[in-house]
């Protein structure tokens, strides 16, 4: 089963509020978003995580420093590097970024404001944008992707996202 392209937000409980206004800012933008909330009854939650997050576009990051101390925001950024997931990197507490996505460059969002343009048209550029998006509900769908003609080799589409985070933090 294939799953609508989509956004992925990692964060702490403990800044939920701010990470549901960003996801409802997003679908506002037009992107599709998949955040725990979004569990349905009766799912198993890692798996239903994994699932997510292994079909994503791309992995925002939430970063304060009780995100930094939960296992599981960890266990999912390690996952969706191991994936080669586009990453962005949201400062919202905190002096600097975290030395595992030191190389990335963030977006500065502390006292709770949300990115700039810059930043949704570099998400644009990784992330197909759904046309669901105003009808959206709060539980994800399986939706069919259509395939190409031809495939990427994973290998490949590395160098092609390291090369755009290299262009990205040289902006």
């Amino acid at each position: 089963m294939k799953i609508l392209a989509h956004i992925f937000i990692s964060y702490s409980h403990r800044n939920s509020e701010y990470a549901h206004r960003l996801a409802d800012t997003l679908q506002g933008q037009g992107f599709d978003v998949w955040i725990d909330e979004r569990l349905d009854y009766g799912s198993q939650w890692p798996h239903e995580i994994q699932r997510q997050l292994d079909s994503c576009d791309a992995f925002l990051l939430i970063m304060t420093p009780r995100s930094f101390a939960s296992d599981w925001v960890q266990s999912e950024l390690q996952r969706a590097k191991r994936k080669s997931k586009p990453i962005f990197p949201l400062l919202l507490e905190g002096d600097e970024p975290w030395l595992s996505v030191e190389s990335t460059q963030y977006f500065d969002v502390r006292g709770g404001v949300f990115p700039d343009e810059k930043f949704y048209s570099a998400i644009k550029r990784v992330v197909v944008i759904g046309s669901r998006a105003s009808t959206l509900s709060r539980l994800p769908k399986p939706v069919i992707r259509q395939e190409s003609q031809f495939k990427i080799r994973p290998k490949v589409l590395f160098l092609v996202f390291a090369g755009f985070a290299a262009v990205m933090a040289a902006c």
